[in-house]
């Protein structure tokens, strides 16, 4: 569910925020994670994103979001 979520966020922000695709859904997914999980920290978030990548890859693109 968070994948299709992610996917309709991001496209409902393209003609908001100009972005590049992969930024967007970088930024929908820490919107959503901040808010689920109660916490800012970019370690935990990593470990809460529905992704085939490994969480070190994830804390990783969030890190270069930054």
């Amino acid at each position: 569910m968070q994948k299709s979520l992610t996917k309709c966020l991001s496209l409902s922000l393209e003609g908001h925020i100009f972005l590049w695709r992969t930024r967007r859904e970088t930024l929908v997914w820490l919107v959503m994670l901040i808010i689920q999980t109660g916490t800012v920290s970019i370690w935990r978030l990593a470990g809460y994103v529905d992704t085939r990548a490994q969480t070190l890859s994830v804390h990783h693109r969030l890190e270069r979001f930054f």
